[in-house]
């Protein structure tokens, strides 16, 4: 909760206040047994850090949540299952990495690393084209990320058709 009320307040531009939240939540994430929290802390931090135009600290918050998320998909444990609350624990936890790819590749766009960016948008992309369950909006937020991508590398017709994917997916659902 703490967490999910820091993102909104930074993404109101409230900084220093948002900073005091994710500061009372940590103490919290570090306590629990849940690995799930600690990678779900590093992607509010990389968004955060985002809001703050920090590009290159929201970079390296979002590989290190990646790194997590496939950690824990890796894991053979029955017992992440029950971290999750589910047995479709597995498929959550990709839909999570997906939404994390999307964030490292923004930023590594913006921090002109624009081949894990595109290596990145088009990982997140084949995951949620394999995942039914993840909020369907994913899908047009990282067809932008890869459009804006495909045009920083000077491929407009890429770019053109990624973006164009994004609008009528967006017109379908909203």
């Amino acid at each position: 909760t703490l967490l999910n009320l820091g993102l909104v307040v930074s993404n109101q531009g409230r900084f220093e206040e948002a900073a005091g939240l994710f500061r009372r939540a940590d103490p919290i994430i570090q306590a629990s047994d849940n690995p799930i929290y600690r990678a779900r802390n590093f992607v509010y931090l990389g968004f955060d850090a985002a809001n703050r135009d920090k590009f290159a600290d929201a970079l390296r918050y979002a590989k290190s949540a990646a790194a997590m998320w496939r950690d824990l998909i890796a894991q053979k444990k029955s017992g992440i299952e029950e971290l999750a609350g589910g047995s479709e624990a597995r498929d959550a936890m990709r839909g999570e990495l997906a939404h994390t790819l999307n964030l490292a590749a923004a930023m590594a766009w913006r921090t002109n690393d624009v081949a894990y960016a595109e290596a990145a948008a088009k990982e997140a992309l084949g995951i949620i084209g394999e995942e039914h369950d993840l909020p369907p909006w994913w899908g047009p937020d990282v067809l932008m990320t890869l459009g804006d991508v495909l045009a920083r590398e000077g491929r407009l017709r890429e770019a053109e058709e990624s973006l164009r994917g994004a609008l009528i997916f967006n017109q379908r659902l909203f």
